[in-house]
């Protein structure tokens, strides 16, 4: 981070590149340093505005309160005073308490601008309201509460912990419109708790929806698949903006998805051609993109009210930029004057959602495997996989297919969103590669399956490279293959017969292994599987290249191949 001192001589200009690019904590940090923070309050958008504020104590929160916009203050007030699809009392009062000591005049631009419903049904939480007939008495129909007047008509009963905060806030609008203070407190009388409520709750989702927030179950329309045919037919932008809703930000846009990851992707090489082409139609693309971030990040069903962190927001971010560069590139085929052109054109929901459906289809093909093979037994299937396949098809098997990234540290999580044209390829090429050795599986050794289904899941102790390499070890030594378990002698033979000496160690001879692919597999069935079966000879000649043939070994330190302790084999 910048230091402070620092940041402070810099100029208007360079405060506001500085601060654009700064992490959320830094922003709040440098805020109320800025030589114009006016001017940087109006460039956030509400939710970025809440994320500032979050964790500022109340001091610091109202002074940053005094610049913010009224569409900024509904969208901290939309957060702040709900819990789920209920007002919170408590941060209600606190949210009038922190208007009031930010500003009267915010204050009093919220209560006269939010809607009927919301301030109503709010004030519901906190106060009882009464108009006592002539003939009783105010106190007697208050009882021993702490209450006030303010016309001797209308008396307000309140906790005594929340009086001075309400007292102080209703006298904000009673000095300034009566009329609006007596529509509320008529409204606390006569409205219907339930009614009042739902209806600002469906008021409070219109307005996060003009911040690309729409409810989850409208929001996951995004992932919905589509077709090549309705990409082609689907509505073109003709100038229009994404939502009729949306407020486009005329000024600097500092949102989360301008923080995002600083991966370069194909997206970004477009994005800045198109920047180059032309200036205008790119600012409301990148304003799209903004509203299509916020949607995926609503269709994780977020609540801002929660302990939401910056990352897990930054990380809503990445996924649109990643699927949407993934979508670009397979529309596009990767040449980005034609991705320019498209993305001036097409909506970029549409490119998300083309993007998403190849990945359903990569995930289809996986599933077909579970379903044919393995009667619909997803959990059999993985157990019986080795890594990296296990992995590879556990994160395709997810929600929204993940990709199993193996160029990522082992300490770190490899499992990250689909990203190019690449990733899709390689994913496909697994799932090929499964299908293929499913297939010869179930047509050479069909027994394979019918002993995992007839045994309990606990039963299945041993996995796909374990018979893989039994039967080619098999092949060596008779020249048939077969899964079933080797004895110690028989592993000494195959060790013996199917590997050459090199230096210190032993190899697999390459000519037994051509004369195997040459007798199971079509060479472009080889090309497929060359991977797979490069796994399971690597870990051959990891266990068993150095082991000496002339001692007896430990068959429990060796897991690639299956074996029994017998001393006599029953013959292959």
């Amino acid at each position: 981070m910048i230091d402070r001192e620092e940041f402070e001589n810099l100029d208007a200009e360079k405060q506001v590149e500085v601060f654009r690019e700064s992490s959320i904590r830094e922003k709040g940090e440098l805020f109320l340093r800025c030589h114009d923070p006016g001017r940087i309050a109006r460039a956030l958008s509400g939710e970025e505005f809440y994320l500032i504020t979050r964790e500022m104590d109340m001091e610091e929160k109202t002074e940053i309160l005094q610049y913010a916009t009224l569409p900024q203050l509904f969208f901290l007030s939309d957060v702040e005073c709900w819990r789920g699809d209920r007002i919170h009392a408590a941060g209600f009062v606190t949210w009038l308490e922190t208007l009031h000591e930010a500003d009267d005049r915010k204050l009093l631009a919220w209560l006269l601008q939010i809607d009927y419903e919301t301030a109503v049904a709010g004030l519901k939480q906190i106060i009882r309201v009464l108009k006592p007939e002539w003939e009783y008495a105010a106190d007697e129909s208050l009882g021993d509460g702490t209450s006030f007047t303010l016309d001797q008509y209308y008396y307000i009963s309140v906790r005594e912990e929340n009086f001075e905060t309400v007292k102080r806030v209703l006298e904000v609008l009673f000095e300034n419109h009566r009329g609006r203070y007596t529509a509320l407190l008529e409204g606390v009388l006569s409205e219907l708790d339930y009614e009042i409520e739902e209806e600002a709750f469906r008021n409070r989702g219109e307005r996060l929806e003009e911040h690309g927030f729409p409810g989850p179950e409208t929001a996951r329309q995004i992932f919905h698949p589509i077709s090549k045919q309705e990409f082609e037919s689907f509505p073109e932008k003709n100038g229009q903006n994404p939502s009729e809703s949306v407020t486009t930000r005329k000024t600097e846009k500092f949102s989360m998805i301008s923080a995002a990851a600083r991966q370069n992707l194909f997206l970004d090489d477009v994005l800045l051609a198109l920047r180059e082409e032309d200036a205008a139609i790119s600012e409301g693309v990148e304003e799209e993109l903004i509203w299509l971030s916020n949607k995926v990040i609503a269709a994780e069903g977020i609540d801002f009210s929660a302990a939401v962190t910056e990352e897990k927001i930054r990380q809503g971010a990445d996924k649109t930029r990643r699927i949407l560069s993934l979508g670009l590139e397979l529309v596009s085929h990767g040449d980005i004057s034609e991705a320019v052109r498209l993305m001036s054109k097409k909506w970029l929901e549409s490119i998300f959602r083309l993007a998403i459906t190849r990945l359903y289809e990569i995930r289809k093909s996986a599933e077909s495997i579970v379903q044919e093979c393995w009667k619909g037994e997803t959990r059999r299937f993985l157990e019986f996989l080795n890594p990296p396949y296990e992995i590879i098809f556990r994160d395709l098997f997810s929600t929204v297919p993940q990709f199993f990234d193996d160029s990522i540290s082992e300490n770190q999580n490899q499992t990250r969103d689909f990203t190019t044209l690449l990733d899709v390829e390689r994913a496909e090429r697994s799932v090929d590669q499964m299908a293929l050795i499913h297939g010869f599986l179930s047509f050479k050794i069909p027994q394979i399956y019918e002993e995992i289904h007839r045994g309990r899941s606990e039963d299945l102790t041993w996995r796909l490279f374990e018979a893989l390499a039994t039967l080619y070890a098999s092949f060596v030594l008779n020249g048939t293959i077969s899964i079933r378990a080797l004895s110690e002698a028989h592993v000494l033979q195959f060790m013996e017969k199917g590997f050459d000496k090199k230096d210190d160690m032993r190899i697999l001879n390459p000519q037994k292994k051509k004369a195997f692919f040459d007798q199971f597999f079509t060479p472009a069935q080889q090309e497929t599987l060359r991977t797979l079966w490069a796994f399971v000879f690597n870990e051959m000649e990891s266990e068993l290249g150095r082991l000496k043939i002339s001692k007896k070994f430990d068959p429990r330190f060796v897991s690639i191949l299956r074996i029994h302790r017998r001393k006599n084999a029953t013959p292959l």
